[in-house]
């Protein structure tokens, strides 16, 4: 497990989320940026199913590794709009 890795604690199965988002921090090329005083987050979309066949298990904990969730980034079109 690493700092970017997400924690789920000791029990996947009570895992009630429709989806799960994960955030990270963004980063603006160059350090500056015009159009922004931050750095808009990386956001990562899942569906339940997918975040719980992806979790690892070690030490007793899951844990979503930055592997599993790097594919579904900007992946809004899975909740829909509205």
């Amino acid at each position: 497990m690493d700092s970017k890795s997400v924690p789920f604690g000791n029990e996947i199965e009570n895992l009630s989320a429709d989806f799960v988002i994960v955030c990270t921090p963004g980063r603006i090329e160059g350090g500056k940026s015009d159009k922004a005083p931050y750095p808009l987050p990386n956001i990562f979309v899942m569906t339940n199913e997918e975040t719980r066949t992806s979790v690892t298990k070690t030490e007793g904990s899951y844990f979503l590794d930055r592997d599993a969730y790097s594919s579904h980034k900007d992946k809004w079109e899975k909740i829909g709009f509205g």
